[in-house]
């Protein structure tokens, strides 16, 4: 297809545009608008826009991407029905029971990974376990759980969210956390936070390149992953199947969803079989191996976002 992309950060943008004008800087005649992840945000509770453009009266079909359905889900889903949208993608499995009062058309359309970031080469794994991301998320309205920082706590001895030591069950194991804290920037937790890792600056978290972060899953054995807020499955877990480490996750449906049950590992939610789960697949290359390799093939068999843009034009030529 031929894409032209509007918005702040290009040269050509300007916030007093009406639609017209944009569409008018465009190549040619268009099919329709397609709104992007960043196109509604959140600001105390309620969505706002990137752009503020009137497209209730667009004389050319609207299509948009639902992003966090954690936050301000039904006036998201409002906003979509009100302004007439013809089509919306959801990385939400359930996302055609939570829109079903808006009479929007809606399509499940997972989170995916981009394949070229994901390493080529064959490499040794010397990382035993491996977590990057945020411990949990706690603004309002997200309902993420906090089985990450349980499993942070089988792990390590922990001063808050700051990883200390490794418990004796794991002193031999290589691990790599790396957690965001799941505190506000302006609180006082933080600070007892960036002073604690002061002390104990191992498992300290930083922010990670991308292709540091494709590096660490391309060179972990085991990635932790658990469901995003509002049960969720996100990118990781697309990215750390790809890169060929096994997912271990916590058992749920919601995986079920997306993934063959022979392209993941899981651990009770109430975590009590989650170290024997640890051992016996780091025990056990084989195993390991043979179920991280079926990951692997089937999402970049699937699951790339050069799919998707495959799926969102099917779809989009399905009604316009």
């Amino acid at each position: 297809c031929e894409l032209f992309v509007y918005g702040p950060g290009f040269t050509y943008f300007n916030s007093s545009d009406t639609l017209e004008e944009v569409l008018a800087k465009g190549s040619g005649d268009f099919d329709c608008i397609i709104t992007g992840h960043s196109w509604l945000s959140e600001k105390n509770g309620q969505p706002t826009y990137g752009v503020n453009l009137d497209l209730r009266a667009s004389r050319i079909p609207v299509v948009g991407i639902l992003n966090k359905e954690y936050n301000c889900l039904d006036e998201k889903l409002a906003y979509f029905s009100s302004n007439n949208f013809v089509l919306l993608f959801s990385h939400h499995s359930d996302i055609e029971r939570l829109s079903s009062k808006y009479g929007l058309r809606t399509i499940f359309w997972p989170f995916a990974v981009d394949d070229d970031r994901v390493l080529k080469s064959s490499c040794s794994r010397p990382v035993d376990i491996c977590f990057s991301g945020i411990l949990q998320n706690i603004h309002a309205g997200s309902a993420h759980t906090s089985s990450r920082r349980q499993v942070m706590n089988k792990l390590f001895y922990c001063l808050g969210d700051l990883p200390i030591m490794k418990r004796k069950e794991y002193a031999t194991r290589t691990i790599h956390w790396n957690a965001s804290p799941s505190i506000s920037t302006r609180t006082d937790k933080l600070i007892g936070y960036r002073t604690s890792r002061l002390f104990f600056p191992r498992y300290g978290y930083h922010l990670h390149s991308l292709n540091e972060y494709f590096e660490l899953l391309g060179g972990s054995k085991i990635v932790i992953n658990t469901l995003s807020p509002f049960d969720l499955i996100g990118p990781r877990n697309f990215e750390t199947m790809a890169s060929g480490g096994l997912l271990l996750c916590e058992q749920s449906d919601m995986y079920k969803c997306i993934f063959p049950s022979s392209t993941y590992a899981t651990y009770k939610p109430d975590l009590s079989n989650f170290n024997e789960t640890v051992d016996s697949f780091l025990n056990n290359e084989l195993a390991r191996d043979r179920i991280a390799q079926a990951g692997k093939l089937f999402v970049l068999a699937k699951h790339k976002w050069s799919d998707r843009a495959t799926t969102m034009l099917k779809e989009i030529a399905s009604v316009i």
